[in-house]
């Protein structure tokens, strides 16, 4: 655990953090904040295991957002608590909880499908306004959780359509790691494609060179992947080694962590024809330059998600809870990821595209 406080217009120290493909930001509303008095803000990251690259830079947008809201409130000061989930849910509550009830924290930032599916029933219990990034391992509900990345279920279904197009017949195969958000995707997938789509369910420690040969008799001619970046990796190594490689499709799980697919697979180059579904951002080029001035590298995917969840958490922090639920409904926030507007259960309004995967930010200079 870090402690860094905020006070004025400096920030004292620094943090290494990291997050994962989901981060939400628990604004309390147990009593109103007064300008004046001092902000406990808790960051529950990914510090370890898969997505704590991407979770990295994520975090220190949130720590740009905590810089920017700070210089422009110089009366309150604001301490940084953060702590590690390791991608579990259990270590997520346990961070949550000591967060919570030892560090009183005023807002406390959970990340991760496991985090939030694990959190959800006491958030709305205890009636806690809460941000995340990435997606809900259930089906959104007009409840206090306001997803600040774009929705991905209606991008599912449209890259289900993009793939329906660029095959008009013939098998149409998904594959979806065991986690309730990816089976609610690749749901969403199969009813884009809408004939000839089936799902394969990845299991849990599964023997990927027999999953392979599965996959091979079964003669898609194309694979959709919702599945964790490992096992992505894995299946895709296995399919190589057995000279079958259907046209490829992924979502944004493999931008979310490349580092499993170039420690397995090495040789990137069977993913040099896929495809990706990419989730609409307008960022700001300025937001760019001050994250890569900040901390010397660039701004990856999903930081303007991050900053713009961070610093409207901290915006609303003392606005009781149902007023503040109210003006989410009927306003547009203007971020650095652009534009950001709700619907009636909480999911960002949503543009998407689908392109190259050799675009792709992350994958771009891997792929030539």
């Amino acid at each position: 655990m870090r402690l860094v406080t905020l006070v004025g217009r400096i920030f004292q120290g620094h943090v290494i953090c990291g997050l994962s493909l989901i981060l939400s930001i628990i604004v309390s509303t147990d009593s109103l904040q007064a300008e004046t008095k001092p902000l406990k803000l808790g960051f529950i990251s990914i510090l370890t295991g898969s997505y704590s690259d991407v979770g990295q830079a994520m975090a220190k947008a949130a720590e740009l957002a905590t810089e920017d809201y700070q210089r422009e409130h110089p009366q309150r000061s604001i301490t940084f608590i953060l702590e590690d989930d390791a991608h579990d849910p259990k270590k997520a509550m346990s961070a949550y909880l000591k967060l919570s009830e030892v560090d009183k924290a005023d807002l406390i930032m959970p990340i991760s499908t496991f985090a939030i599916g694990a959190l959800k029933d006491r958030l709305n219990r205890e009636k806690k306004l809460t941000f995340i990034l990435g997606n809900e391992p259930y089906d959104p509900q007009d409840d206090y959780i306001y997803m600040v990345s774009p929705a991905a279920a209606p991008a599912e279904q449209g890259l289900g359509a993009v793939i329906r197009d660029d095959f008009k017949s013939g098998k149409v195969l998904i594959l979806a790691s065991q986690n309730e958000a990816l089976t609610r995707f690749a749901k969403a997938v199969k009813d884009g494609v809408k004939t000839e789509a089936e799902i394969l369910e990845i299991p849990s420690g599964a023997d990927y060179r027999a999953l392979a040969l599965r996959i091979k008799s079964m003669k898609p001619v194309a694979i959709a992947f919702n599945a964790f970046p490992l096992d992505s990796a894995n299946i895709i190594k296995e399919l190589r080694r057995i000279n079958f490689i259907p046209a490829l499709y992924f979502d944004e799980n493999i931008a979310n962590s490349n580092t499993e697919f170039r420690t397995v697979l090495q040789d990137l180059s069977p993913l040099r024809n896929a495809k990706i579904l990419r989730l609409g951002t307008n960022i700001q080029p300025d937001f760019s330059e001050r994250f890569r001035q900040r901390f010397g590298t660039p701004a990856t995917i999903w930081t303007d998600f991050a900053y713009d969840a961070t610093y409207l958490a901290l915006s609303l922090n003392d606005k009781p809870v149902e007023e503040a639920r109210a003006w989410l409904a009927s306003n547009t926030y203007h971020g650095v990821s652009g534009d950001i507007r709700f619907d009636n259960t909480g999911l960002r309004i949503a543009e998407f595209s689908v392109v190259p995967l050799k675009e792709y930010p992350s994958y771009k200079d891997k792929l030539e």
